[in-house]
């Protein structure tokens, strides 16, 4: 009688689930994250997370869903995952993602006890495509029969994939050129080609520039180009044209002068990133985003970023940085001037 009770014991032992430790509230607790980072699979950005089963009760699916700190972006979830008592990769797809910092969080759910554990993951940022993209190479393209203008720009932007750059839209402008904007569907690490045919255009000295926007988030910026001549040009225009210089101003800045049209700003900053505004009548307009890099050779420890803003201007003009807030130091403004002379 007691051999047979002992073994209905044991068989009940073997039927019944486990249960989860005294300490955890249920089985959601039982999952910890180890690390996590944003990667890239495949050519798409995903938030991977390394995620292990602390509890030793066997193997458990899981439900888990990345919620992001903003409204606009919906959950994205994973539904049956199964984990171990060693590291596993979980990937999370960031496609939706707009440009901007986030601060997610990771909801665990266990089909066993229907517990919930909600845990706070380590802060990203998604960069704005339009500041990720880079001009590797422009001029008249040779190779054809009409006039031609072709340049290459990359994606230096880690935190974003090649297809981030659907709502990008890229214009050849200057005076003299009128060629129309052009889309890419995808731009990748290194480099997407870009062709230009430059109709009806008259014989002189061009100095183009490639104008970025993004209408997705209503972003743009400049890029100023490699300069071309079509025909003959007197000397008296060219000599003209290079006798001009831009100077950049400012309050606790001395002025400093470059060949026309273009120009360059730097400044030491406590705060990191911000966006540049332009002076229109009584209104600011924005301008474009910008993010210092930390220097210290150049910068001293109370204002480490180096901020380094770049542009051409064929006219005199008011701008400004509006610095945003960078931890405990509030947002402010940094006012200069850019003059042709």
């Amino acid at each position: 009688m007691k051999r047979s009770l002992l073994f209905g014991l044991l068989l009940i032992g073997l039927v019944l689930p486990h249960n989860p430790p005294s300490y955890a509230a249920g089985y959601a607790s039982c999952v910890s994250v180890s690390s996590a980072e944003v990667t890239k699979d495949f050519g798409n950005l995903v938030y991977s997370l390394k995620i292990k089963d602390l509890c030793d009760s066997g193997i458990r699916s899981y439900k888990l869903t990345l919620k992001s700190n903003k409204f606009s972006v919906p959950d994205v979830t994973n539904s049956y995952v199964i984990l171990y008592g060693y590291s596993k990769n979980v990937n999370f797809s960031l496609k939706n993602y707009s440009p901007g910092d986030y601060y997610p969080s990771l909801e665990i759910s266990s089909s066993e006890d229907f517990e919930r554990n909600t845990v706070s993951l380590p802060g990203f940022r998604i960069d704005s495509p339009v500041n990720c993209v880079q001009v590797v190479r422009s001029g008249l393209d040779p190779s054809t029969l009409s006039y031609t203008y072709s340049l290459t720009v990359k994606n230096i932007c880690s935190s974003l994939d090649s297809y981030s750059f659907g709502n990008v839209y890229f214009e050849l402008q200057g005076a003299g050129l009128n060629t129309g904007s052009q889309k890419l569907y995808s731009l990748s690490d290194y480099g997407t080609s870009l062709t230009f045919r430059l109709t009806g255009i008259t014989n002189g000295s061009y100095f183009p520039s490639l104008y970025v926007r993004d209408f997705s988030n209503s972003s743009s910026k400049s890029f100023q180009l490699t300069g071309f001549t079509i025909g003959k040009v007197s000397t008296k225009s060219s000599e003209s044209v290079s006798s001009k210089q831009v100077c950049v101003s400012g309050k606790n800045y001395s002025e400093e002068c470059f060949d026309f049209p273009d120009w360059t700003y730097e400044i030491c900053s406590s705060n990191q990133a911000g966006k540049v505004q332009i002076k229109s009548g009584t209104s600011w307009l924005f301008g474009w985003n910008f993010k210092g890099v930390k220097d210290l050779d150049r910068c001293q420890s109370d204002n480490p970023f180096l901020i380094t803003i770049s542009g051409y201007s064929k006219s005199s003009a008011n701008l400004r940085l509006y610095f945003t807030k960078y931890q405990l130091k509030p947002a402010f403004y940094s006012n200069f001037k850019v003059t042709v002379r």
